[in-house]
């Protein structure tokens, strides 16, 4: 067992004048580093958002779908559309995707796109997009006013419904939904 000495108090503040001493360059290492940490910490924070609503708008919009295809667009509560809507039933749908997306239903814009009429075997193909947001601030110059999009397609499984072609006229644009 060894045994616990005291320091001298020499060894002491001798100590104390090697701290004092690289306290300077702490400060200065500190403030390089602490502003690149701060810059890393908001990109994760801004870029998991916009991350989690791409994720929010493409599960959304294959929900939609799949409900549709088979017939049920049962449940859309009443919501913001933009345009004139063709049926109930495509209104029906736009607000079954954006209440599905669990985004703000304001800013969701669908757009409804059929092969030829809705027919079973016929591909109905539901596109959203929404736009993004920085929340920190910090990357506004990359994300703001830029729009995530997603688009999923399944075949017509059932006709019960009066669905058809229809757009929200939006920001974005729908040259990418096809």
């Amino acid at each position: 067992m060894r045994a616990v000495r005291a320091s001298s108090p020499s060894r002491i503040a001798e100590r104390i004048r090697v701290l004092q001493k690289e306290g300077g360059a702490t400060l200065v290492e500190t403030a390089i580093i602490l502003p690149l940490v701060l810059i890393l910490f908001m990109g994760i924070i801004d870029f998991g958002i916009a991350v989690a609503d791409f994720n929010s708008l493409r599960q959304g919009d294959r929900e939609a779908v799949r409900r549709v295809v088979v017939g049920d667009v049962s449940g859309a509560s009443a919501c913001p559309i933009a345009g004139t809507v063709p049926s109930a039933d495509t209104g029906a749908l736009v607000c079954l995707t954006k209440d599905k997306t669990r985004l703000d239903a304001s800013l969701v814009q669908v757009s409804v796109v059929l092969d030829t009429s809705y027919t079973e075997g016929d591909a109905l193909i539901l596109c959203v997009q929404y736009p993004l947001s920085s929340t920190t601030g910090f990357f506004g110059l990359i994300l703001d006013g830029r729009m995530v999009h997603a688009q999923v397609d399944m075949r017509i499984e059932k006709t019960t419904l009066d669905i058809q072609a229809f757009a929200e006229p939006g920001a974005g644009g729908w040259a990418w939904c096809v």
